[in-house]
C-alpha cells in the first residue's frame, strides 16, 4: 500500500470514527432529553398541566447542569447522571397533594412552591449523598429490606403506568376510575401509546440493544405524523385535540427563569413536605448504589461506590442550581455512549448539550411533538418495573416476602404511595421480629457431665463429675436477646426444670450475646423466680454490669442469683461444689503413677532427668511460640495456660491442678509451644527433659517404640484439635 493510500484510509477511518461519535452523542442527547421531558410531565400532569412549560424549562436546565458536572466525578468517567423515574414519581405524588389544597387564584405561588420544593429536594439529596460518600456510610442503605425495595419499585411502576395514561387523557387516573378508560373514544387516546411502551418493555427482555428505545420512538413519531397526514389534520387541529405536548411560547424556555420562582414560594408548604424530601434523599442514595452495582456487572469492572455517592451528591447540587429534579446514574445512556465509542466525560457532556439546546431553542420543537410519545416512554418505564418485580424476580422472594411486595403495591394503588411505603416498612419490621424470635438464642445446651471448666482434673474427679454433672444445666447464648428470644429462653429453662427433677444449678452464659433490651431483663427476672420456686441456684456468667443492675430491678430483693465474669469461673465454682460432696474412693491410677514419678525423681541416678522447679505467682514457665523438648508435672500450686491474640487480652485456655502434666504436646509432637503457661500461685513442678530421657532408654525396645509412636500421634491430634477450637473461639 502506498503512502498516499494509507493516508487516505487513515483519513477515512478518522471520518468514520468522528461520524460514529457524532451519532452516539446525538443518540445520547435524544435519550436523555426524552427521559427528562417524560419525568417532568409526570410531575406536571393533570391539574398541574398549565405549569408544564415552566417545569420543563427548569428540568432541562437542571438536567444540563447535572449531566455536565456529574461525569467528572464518577469512578467511571463515562457515567451519565440525570433525573430518574423513581424520584420523579415521589415528587409527583407530593406536588399533586399540594395542588389539591392550593387556592385556585394563586397559580403563580403554586408554581413557585413546587419549583422550590424540587430544587430544595435535589439540593438536600445531593448534600446527603455527598455526606454518605465522605463518611463511607453507603452500607446503611443496604439495611432496607429487599422485599420493601421490590414492593416500592413495583408501586412506582404502577404509578408510572397510571401517570402515562393520565398524561394521555389530561387528567388523573386511579384504580377507582378505571371504568371510563375502557370507552372506545377514550381507548384511542391512550391505548396505542401504552401498547408501544409495553412493546418496548417486552422487546427489551430479548433485545438488549441500546438503540431499541430511540428506534421505536422514531418509528412511533413517524407513524403519528403519517396518521395526521392521512386524516388531513394539521398541527393546529392536533393541538386543539390535545394530541401535542405544547403549545409553548415561541423560542426557548429562558423566560421561565424569573425571580418570582424564589420569592413567591411558600416556605411553610415546603417545610411540611419534609418527609418527601427525606424519602427522595434516601432513594437517591439507594438508586446510586443499585445502579453502580448494575454498571459493575455491565462494564465488568469494579467501581468505587463511595466515590460514586460523592459524585451523585455533587451532580445533584449542581442540578439544584438550575431547579432540576434529583437523579443518579443512567445505565442505558451510560452503556450506549461506552459501546459507541464515547470516551471519558463525552457522554455526560453530550447529554448536557442536548438538554441545554432544547432549553434555549427547543420550545417550538417540543410544541409540535405528540404527547403520546412521552406517554409511551413513561408506560415503558412503568411496565418494565412491574414485569421485573412481579414476574422476573418473583423467584428471588419467599412466599411471605412476595406477599409483602404485593401488599405494598396494593396499598399504593388503593390508599396512597407514602402510606404504602410506611406499611411496607412496618410489615417488614414485623416479619423480621417474628422470624428473629424463631431463632434459637441457645447456642449450646449441656450439663456439667460433658461441659467442663478449663481445669485439668484427674480421672477420679472426672468420673465423679460425669456421674453427678446432670445436676447442673448450662445454656450458652448467642445473638440479641429481646422479648421474643428471651421468652423462648424462659420456656426452654422451664421445660428443663420440669424434665430434670435432680437439677440443682442452671448456668446462663452471655459471652456471645450482642445486646439485651428492657423486656429481656424482665424475662430474666421471671427466670429467676422460676428457678427459686424449684430450689435451683441460678448463675449468670458474662452479663454486663449495666444489665445486671437492670435485672435486679425486675428480680426483686430476694433474688439468689450469682454472677461471674466468665463461664469458666462459673464452671469451676460448680465443679468445686460438686466435688466437695464426693465420698472417699479408691486411689486414682494416675495418682499412683504420679507417686512413682516423684519417687523416681528423688533417686540420685535420675537427678539429671527429673528436676524440681519452683515458681512464684505470675512467673512464666513456658512461652507461646518457644521451641523446647521439656515437659512438666505439677506437684503443688496452680498454673494456667493462655493464648495471645492480635487485639485484646490473652485468653485462658487451660488451668492445671497438682498431678497435671504440662507441655506434653510439644514434648511428643516436637512443635513450638501453643500457649504461655504461668503460675497462678506459688507452685512446684518436676521437669522432665525428653532428650536425656531418650538417651537413658533402649530405643529399640518394642514397648518403647510403640508407646512413643502412639504418644507422638496423640499429641499431634490434640495439637490440631486445640488449634481448631482456638481459631473457632477467636
Amino acid at each position: 500500500m502506498t503512502t498516499a493510500a494509507a493516508k487516505t484510509e487513515s483519513t477515512l477511518d478518522g471520518v468514520k470514527s468522528a461520524l460514529r461519535g457524532i451519532w452516539a452523542a446525538f443518540l445520547t442527547a435524544v435519550l436523555t432529553v426524552s427521559f427528562v421531558i417524560s419525568f417532568t410531565t409526570i410531575i406536571y400532569g393533570g391539574s398541574l398541566a398549565p405549569l408544564l412549560e415552566t417545569g420543563l424549562g427548569l428540568s432541562l436546565l437542571g438536567a444540563a447542569l447535572m449531566c455536565g458536572v456529574g461525569g467528572f466525578f464518577y469512578s467511571f468517567r463515562g457515567t451519565i447522571c440525570h433525573p430518574q423515574d423513581v424520584t420523579a414519581i415521589v415528587l409527583a405524588v407530593s406536588a399533586s397533594a399540594m395542588a389539591e389544597n392550593w387556592p385556585v387564584d394563586q397559580g403563580d405561588s403554586l408554581m413557585a412552591t413546587i419549583a422550590m420544593l424540587i430544587a430544595v429536594t435535589t439540593a438536600f439529596s445531593g448534600l446527603v449523598a455527598w455526606s454518605f460518600g465522605m463518611l463511607r456510610l453507603g452500607f446503611l442503605a443496604r439495611f432496607i429490606p429487599y422485599p420493601v425495595i421490590g414492593g416500592f419499585l413495583a408501586a412506582t411502576g404502577y404509578l408510572l403506568l397510571t401517570g402515562a395514561i393520565g398524561l394521555a387523557l389530561g387528567g388523573r387516573v386511579t384504580i377507582w376510575n378505571l371504568a371510563p378508560l375502557l370507552e372506545p373514544t377514550t381507548l384511542l387516546l391512550w391505548l396505542p401509546w401504552v401498547l408501544i411502551g409495553g412493546g418496548i418493555a417486552m422487546a427489551s427482555r430479548w433485545n438488549r440493544s441500546d438503540l431499541l428505545l430511540p428506534l421505536v420512538l422514531a418509528l412511533a413519531l413517524a407513524g403519528f405524523y403519517a396518521i395526521l397526514y392521512a386524516t388531513g389534520m394539521d398541527l393546529q387541529q392536533a393541538e386543539e385535540a390535545n394530541l401535542l405536548l405544547g403549545p409553548f411560547d415561541t423560542g426557548g424556555f429562558l423566560q421561565v427563569l424569573t425571580p418570582s420562582l424564589v420569592f413567591d414560594a411558600d416556605p411553610w408548604a415546603i417545610l411540611r413536605a419534609a418527609p418527601t424530601i427525606m424519602i427522595v434523599a434516601l432513594l437517591t442514595i439507594l438508586g446510586t448504589l443499585l445502579n453502580a452495582t448494575g454498571l459493575e456487572l455491565a462494564l465488568t469492572r469494579d467501581l468505587d461506590l463511595e466515590k460514586d455517592l460523592r459524585a451523585t451528591g455533587i451532580a445533584n447540587i449542581a442540578g439544584a442550581l438550575g431547579g432540576g429534579m434529583p437523579g443518579y446514574q443512567m445505565i442505558p445512556g451510560t452503556l450506549l455512549g461506552q459501546r459507541m465509542g464515547l470516551r471519558s466525560v463525552l457522554p455526560g457532556l453530550s447529554a448536557a448539550a442536548g438538554c441545554l439546546l432544547i432549553f434555549i431553542y427547543g420550545a417550538t420543537l417540543l410544541s409540535a411533538l405528540p404527547a403520546g410519545l412521552f406517554v409511551a416512554v413513561i408506560a415503558y418505564l412503568g411496565l418494565d418495573l412491574l414485569i421485573t418485580w412481579l414476574w422476573v424476580r418473583r423467584r428471588q422472594f419467599s412466599l411471605t416476602d412476595y406477599a409483602l411486595v404485593l401488599l405494598i403495591l396494593a396499598v399504593a394503588a388503593t390508599i396512597g404511595f407514602f402510606e404504602a411505603l410506611g406499611i411496607g416498612i412496618l410489615a417488614a419490621a414485623a416479619l423480621f421480629i417474628v422470624s428473629f424470635a424463631r431463632v434459637n438464642v441457645v447456642r449450646l445446651s449441656s450439663t456439667l457431665a460433658s461441659r467442663r471448666s478449663l481445669v485439668e482434673r484427674n480421672n477420679a474427679e472426672v468420673n465423679y463429675l460425669m456421674q453427678v454433672g446432670h445436676q447442673a444445666a448450662v445454656f450458652e447464648l448467642s445473638g440479641f436477646l429481646f422479648f421474643g428470644t428471651a421468652n423462648a429462653l424462659v420456656e426452654r429453662v422451664h421445660a428443663e426444670l420440669s424434665r430434670q427433677s435432680e437439677l440443682r444449678f442452671v448456668v446462663i452464659d452471655f459471652a456471645r450475646v450482642h445486646g439485651l433490651d428492657a423486656s429481656a431483663a424482665y424475662s430474666l427476672g421471671k427466670l429467676s423466680r422460676l428457678c427459686d420456686a424449684a430450689s435451683v441456684r441460678l448463675i449468670f456468667s458474662g452479663l454486663p454490669r449495666s444489665q445486671e443492675v437492670r435485672y435486679r430491678e425486675f428480680a426483686g430483693s430476694r433474688d439468689r442469683a450469682l454472677f461471674t465474669d466468665t463461664l469458666d469461673d462459673a464452671l469451676q465454682s460448680l465443679e468445686a461444689e460438686l466435688l466437695s460432696t464426693r465420698p472417699d474412693s479408691a486411689p486414682d491410677a494416675a495418682a499412683g503413677l504420679l507417686d512413682d514419678l516423684l519417687a523416681l525423681s528423688e533417686r540420685p541416678q535420675f537427678a539429671d532427668k527429673f528436676k524440681r522447679v519452683t515458681l512464684n505467682t505470675g512467673e512464666i514457665l513456658l512461652n507461646q511460640g518457644a521451641e523446647s523438648r521439656e515437659m512438666f508435672v505439677l506437684i503443688s500450686g496452680a498454673m494456667r495456660a493462655e493464648v495471645a491474640r492480635q487485639a485484646g487480652d490473652p485468653v485462658v485456655v487451660a488451668r492445671f491442678m497438682p498431678g497435671a502434666p504440662i507441655g506434653e504436646i510439644a514434648f511428643y509432637g516436637s512443635t513450638a509451644r501453643i500457649a504461655t503457661v504461668l503460675a497462678e500461685e506459688p507452685s512446684v513442678l518436676v521437669k522432665i527433659d525428653a532428650d536425656s530421657l531418650v538417651r537413658s532408654g533402649d530405643d529399640h525396645d518394642p514397648a518403647t517404640v510403640v508407646h512413643h509412636y502412639l504418644a507422638v500421634n496423640l499429641a499431634r491430634r490434640l495439637m490440631n484439635m486445640t488449634r481448631l477450637m482456638r481459631d473457632a473461639d477467636f
